[in-house]
């Protein structure tokens, strides 16, 4: 049902790159909803900051949870993303594409 004040959360599967596996894992995360307004404002922040060690705080804004077997935290996300190098344009992008698509079910 379509409601003028959304959802403060909602469900999507990230794609992430696994080194050394063919195809990438579904993870599940639990996003935070913005308003076109905030998500410029995020992805102006996210174009503009270079250093690697504030992906995370940027990142920690729109995530409320993820299917990864340890707790969400800010210092648990740095870790995913020193591991898995492409994680971090995955979980963005994963984002956006979550926040201004609708998923067609056949």
């Amino acid at each position: 049902m379509f409601q003028l004040h959304p959802a403060p959360t909602f469900n999507a599967k990230v794609k992430l790159t696994v080194p050394g596996q063919e195809t990438p894992a579904e993870v599940d995360f639990t996003f935070k909803h913005k308003t076109r307004t905030a998500i410029d404002d995020w992805t102006d922040r996210l174009s503009t900051e270079r250093d690697p060690g504030k992906e995370a705080p940027l990142l920690m804004e729109v995530i409320a949870g993820w299917g990864v077997g340890n707790d969400l935290s800010e210092a648990n996300l740095a870790t995913l993303l020193d591991n898995y190098p492409a994680s971090g344009g995955e979980l963005v992008r994963g984002y956006l594409r979550a926040i201004t698509e609708s998923r067609a079910k056949n």
